[in-house]
């Protein structure tokens, strides 16, 4: 089963990137779990981070930006691929 966890703070951007998301993953026939979160903060307070084969994190939230987020996934070296999704231009060459 591929595990994905989905980070944003921003309702209809979340909901769209899962619609996206669970239309191309169904019509490849893979089986999929979707995590959401609405904060860098709340993915980091989940007990089971290793076990995602993806993390997409929106750049800009309350709080912590995704960066910050993903900072603090790898120092705590959990290994699994992080993708950004932004609509900030700028902010893609950091990611």
């Amino acid at each position: 089963m591929f595990n994905i966890a989905f980070v944003d703070d921003n309702t209809d951007f979340l909901n769209t990137e899962i619609i996206i998301a669970k239309n191309y993953l169904l019509s490849k026939n893979i089986n999929f779990k979707i995590s959401e979160f609405k904060s860098g903060i709340d993915l980091l307070n989940h007990q089971e981070i290793s076990s995602f084969d993806l993390i997409l994190l929106d750049y800009e939230m309350e709080g912590m930006t995704g960066f910050e987020t993903a900072r603090l996934i790898r120092k705590n070296n959990y290994n699994v691929p992080i993708a950004f999704v932004t609509v900030f231009y700028e902010f893609s060459r950091e990611g």
